[in-house]
């Protein structure tokens, strides 16, 4: 325990990152913060990502007390994150990222900014690393600022702060997260850090402003998308980029969902939206991601009248595995037509 300090939950949230767990896990198990609980969460992964997060809880003999648990389904990003909230006991919680890898001093330096600054978050700087953990940008700066979140809402940018390098207080989190739970429960709520952000800018709540050295080397992994290319197949290229299309839509649909969902509660929040403007791209959004899914199904109609079954199932196993939740339910749809 640590000699009168708050409570703090490290958790690390996984999802079929075989390769890099054990690497995550070693560095919530490095952190040199005294009363510290860390949750090993995993979404019902179908790698062997839980296997080693259950080998390495059982043969973990340090002061932190941890925590294993495993969603019982896989539950999507949002879910997986508000299970995790209801579980944990700490005062604040840092969040971490199952491919990433937190420096030892992570909790102890960004708690000590909140808690000297008074607020509800902070996102650390850190470092951008690629697949094999070579360095590839030192000491990046997340940007919370409002301008930044606006000009996020009003567009299709990817550009804000980085919420793998985040931690909250606990009542901050788990309001953040009940604001949008309608949101959250479709299961395709990725941009969780654009949640905070904007919860933080409905109740005016400004984060610390961390001006120290990267706390976490942030992984950059190429999308398993990608492997669709292994053979030089134009259908192939064509299904991975539908497919990158549906998810690309349907991710920004649930960020415009969650902000209209936050307006709603906060009004002096909507007061600082166009919300003409955001409903306008809700609906275009809603046009795209039916375009997009109906040219999904009709080339997988293309495959399977041809008799190509083997690739069917590749292609299907590839859709599932990626929980393309839009792809499927048009695809219901589609074939109750045919």
């Amino acid at each position: 325990m640590g000699n009168g300090e708050d409570l703090v939950t490290f958790a690390v949230f996984a999802y079929n990152q075989e390769k890099y767990i054990r690497a995550a896990v070693e560095g919530a198990f490095s952190q040199d913060y005294g009363n510290l609980e860390i949750i090993l969460s995993d979404d019902f992964s179908s790698d062997l990502t839980f296997e080693i997060m259950k080998e390495m809880a059982a043969n973990y003999n340090g002061s932190h007390k941890v925590i294993l648990r495993q969603s019982s389904e896989n539950l999507g990003l949002g879910l997986h994150v508000k299970e995790v909230s209801d579980l944990a006991q700490g005062e604040f919680i840092v969040v971490a990222a199952g491919d990433d890898v937190s420096l030892p001093h992570r909790t102890r330096a960004i708690i000590d900014v909140m808690k000297k600054d008074g607020t509800k978050f902070a996102a650390s700087n850190y470092n951008r690393i690629d697949e094999s953990g070579a360095v590839l940008d030192y000491n990046l700066k997340n940007d919370y600022s409002d301008n930044n979140l606006w000009a996020l809402i009003d567009s299709d940018s990817s550009c804000f702060a980085n919420g793998a390098a985040a931690a909250y207080d606990i009542n901050f989190f788990r309001g953040a997260l009940n604001s949008a739970i309608k949101t959250i429960k479709s299961g395709w709520l990725f941009n969780e850090d654009i949640l905070f952000a904007a919860y933080a800018a409905a109740i005016d709540e400004k984060p610390s402003e961390y001006t120290g050295s990267s706390l976490l080397n942030y992984r950059v992994v190429s999308s398993s998308l990608s492997n669709f290319a292994s053979r030089d197949n134009s259908y192939r290229e064509e299904i991975r980029n539908l497919k990158r299309e549906i998810f690309r839509f349907s991710t920004r649909l649930a960020v415009l969902d969650a902000i209209i969902e936050l307006s709603d509660s906060y009004p002096s929040f909507a007061s600082k939206l166009n919300m003409s403007v955001i409903s306008t791209q809700r609906r275009l959004c809603e046009i795209e991601l039916a375009a997009s899914s109906d040219r999904f199904v009709d080339r997988f109609k293309n495959i399977f009248y041809a008799g190509n079954l083997d690739e069917l199932r590749i292609c299907l196993a590839r859709v599932f595995g990626l929980k393309v939740l839009a792809a499927l339910r048009f695809l219901s749809k589609k074939i109750k037509q045919i």
